[in-house]
């Protein structure tokens, strides 16, 4: 049998590969990687290989790994006993009401009142909800829904997560116009978004999906998990969401700071920045921080505007934004993209907490 000749640089063998290609290491692994390693070093010529001879018999001057990481622990524990206890981390900014952004910002407080930010998300009222909910009804391939009061509150009349009829309590609305979506509670302090929604326009009840029957069990059914809110809609329609999802329990304990997109949904917690600006009003020096203590200033030095181009079908600011600021805080909500992380995304990049899609 012929085979090719293969030399190691290091140790000055001459070994005889029955593959018929040379060997190229320069070097033969350690005799401790080989012990890990085995077969896949080279699985056919492994075991014909002879066994590295040495001139002169070294001594291992490393220690075993086991007494290494003893010595280790035992330093750390020397250490660690003269240290003192570590302090708790900073607390970060918190919520504060409306009003104190009010009180500087009044032009801007007065667009914001009544905008679709302001009216994402109400608690259904007389004053906010919109549908004809005085015993009208909606025909979906065969399945009936009723939509009526009862004691000053707004009910639905409905196919349910087992497919059976049910009353269903309407407890928030959701946006204005085109259109109004309703939510109602189910177990597992889930809200889900009704598929039967109010045209604002033409005053008259529609079906999301009118193409096809859409029915329990199916995950865009109004009770699926493409219409939980919890998941799906409340970090955009509300301010300061915390899902809170045990998947343990299948359940939520979602909580939030405000049910509609307030100031402080875009540029964060507003607590450290009320401090800046009463400490700048009261003649006192303010508090060394950054971009006045908010987490997305969002201030650009021009104003513009958002227009469609018709030749690309983008949308383009004129004049251009200096900086992707605002884009990265707007694209939470504003683009087809996944939530990655459940902290709080203000201040932080668009990339570290969402993904596009």
């Amino acid at each position: 049998m012929t085979g090719a000749l293969a030399v190691d640089s290091t140790s000055h063998e001459t070994r005889t590969c029955p593959l018929g290609r040379p060997r190229r290491r320069r070097r033969t692994p350690p005799v401790a990687w080989r012990r890990v390693l085995g077969d896949r070093l080279h699985p056919r010529c492994n075991a014909q290989q002879p066994a590295r001879t040495s001139r002169r018999r070294r001594r291992s001057r490393r220690p075993a790994l086991s007494t290494v990481a003893a010595g280790a622990l035992a330093a750390l524990e020397v250490l660690s006993a003269g240290l003192p206890a570590t302090a708790a981390a900073a607390p970060g900014p918190t919520f504060v009401a409306e009003s104190h952004c009010k009180r500087c910002h009044e032009p801007q407080y007065r667009r914001w009142r009544g905008s679709h930010h302001d009216l994402a998300m109400q608690p259904a009222t007389d004053e906010t909800v919109l549908g004809n909910f005085d015993e009208t009804s909606f025909t979906y391939f065969g399945t009936e829904s009723r939509f009526f009061r009862r004691d000053g509150r707004f009910f639905v009349h409905t196919d349910g997560p087992d497919g059976k009829p049910a009353d269903f309590e309407i407890l928030y609305t959701f946006g204005v116009t085109p259109l109004q979506q309703y939510l109602a509670a189910l177990d597992g302090g889930r809200l889900q978004a009704l598929s039967i929604a109010w045209d604002s326009k033409r005053s008259r009840w529609f079906h999301l999906y009118p193409d096809k029957p859409i029915r329990a069990g199916d995950p865009l059914h109004w009770t699926g998990i493409y219409q939980n809110w919890n998941m799906m809609c409340a970090e955009c329609h509300a301010t300061g969401v915390r899902k809170h999802y045990d998947p343990e329990s299948n359940r939520y304990r979602t909580t939030w700071f405000r049910i509609d997109v307030g100031c402080q949904a875009c540029h964060g917690p507003g607590s450290r920045h009320v401090e800046w600006a009463e400490a700048r009003g009261g003649g006192k020096p303010p508090t060394e921080v950054s971009g006045y203590g908010l987490l997305d200033r969002l201030e650009e030095p021009t104003l513009g505007t958002w227009r469609l181009d018709r030749n690309t079908l983008r949308y383009v600011r004129t004049p251009p934004l200096p900086s992707d600021g605002q884009l990265e805080t707007c694209a939470r909500c504003h683009s087809r993209r996944r939530t990655i992380d459940a902290d709080p995304p203000a201040g932080r990049p668009f990339l570290d907490t969402h993904v596009p899609e």
